[in-house]
């Protein structure tokens, strides 16, 4: 089955996989300084940046044998330990700092995924309930979306907790979901067919009503807080309702204005070497923030985003750090 999709793999999919995966690196670095124009490119990325790339790991979602699903399970459960441990070996404000300090308050916090590794668990979870949800009501989307819609807006209600990331679990479900129909009901050339100018438009509207909004929920559209947190839970669940109406569009748009492009194409293939060791250069630009006092506006974190980008396409060449992205896959390769 591999090999078949394979052979039919759409490479605009993988220019759009290797360009989101550019905006979530830019997006975290913008995130250290979230004044001025970085927190309003912040918002306005994070409203469509892990809703595709979710919808990108749904649309390659397969049924498979029990064998084959739960290798893929144990990979991802492996690479989510293997990362979990290097990410709590050092800090998060100083790269270098490998000490015992806080080990103690490390381990005990294990079952939070650290940094971005919330989507390797989630990913994990979005595969088991795919598999064992009533194929009946999962593969009818009169019936799956709107349930799927209404539990990540329930989700809100559960108490503040990061443990197991259950909560963007639930509230990224439906665009898993969305990305598993693009594929069964063959939509992905009709996204593609949209008008590019009415796209580019929407798109053009939305960053501009982003630049003139201020004081904005950043948490609302990356399904981090309970409503609970917020002044008035009514607001809170209002404005989540609200983000899953301009988000999902506003994806669609910017998944059809992508051109496919053989370079990113070709990176494309590799975004979960990009998407597990973008946490490091986000550590060291921190570092560097605090320690050298550099400057922190959004021209400079595009410059250190593009640096980045080109310094973790030469450490994928090394074998060592492909091997912990892939460690079954490598097991299975050598026996």
């Amino acid at each position: 089955m591999e090999s078949t999709i394979e052979k039919r793999r759409d490479t605009t999919l993988d220019s759009i996989k290797f360009v989101i995966i550019a905006l979530v690196v830019f997006g975290h670095t913008a995130q250290l300084d979230m004044e001025g124009l970085n927190a309003h490119l912040f918002l306005f990325g994070a409203s469509f940046r892990m809703p595709i790339f979710i919808m990108m790991s749904g649309y390659f979602y397969r049924d498979s044998d029990s064998l084959k699903f739960w290798r893929v399970i144990l990979e991802l459960l492996l690479i989510l330990l293997i990362f979990q441990v290097i990410y709590f070996s050092s800090g998060w404000t100083d790269p270098f700092d490998f000490s015992l300090r806080g080990v103690w308050e490390r381990i005990t916090h294990i079952y939070i995924p650290n940094k971005a590794l919330w989507y390797i668990l989630s990913l994990c979870f979005w595969r088991l309930i795919m598999r064992y949800y009533p194929r009946k009501i999962r593969d009818n989307y009169k019936f799956s979306i709107p349930i799927a819609f209404c539990v990540s807006l329930l989700a809100g209600f559960a108490p503040q907790a990061y443990g197991l990331a259950f909560q963007k679990t639930l509230v990224f479900f439906p665009y898993f979901l969305f990305g598993y129909y693009i594929h069964k009901y063959d939509l992905w050339k009709k996204i593609r067919a949209l008008s590019k100018v009415k796209c580019g438009i929407i798109i053009i509207f939305y960053l501009i009503v982003v630049l003139l909004i201020h004081n904005f929920p950043v948490s609302m559209v990356t399904g981090s807080l309970s409503y609970s947190v917020g002044s008035d839970w009514r607001i809170m669940f209002v404005l989540r309702a609200l983000g899953y109406f301009w988000m999902l569009p506003l994806s669609i748009c910017v998944m059809n204005v992508i051109p496919d492009c053989p370079l990113f194409a070709e990176q494309g293939k590799n975004t979960m070497f990009y998407y597990l060791y973008h946490p490091f250069f986000i550590s060291l630009m921190n570092w560097c923030i605090i320690s050298f006092n550099i400057p922190s506006s959004a021209l400079f974190m595009g410059i250190y985003t593009i640096i980045s980008l080109f310094a973790m396409y030469w450490l994928s060449k090394i074998p060592l750090l492909n091997y912990l992205t892939k460690p079954v896959t490598t097991i299975r390769s050598k026996i």
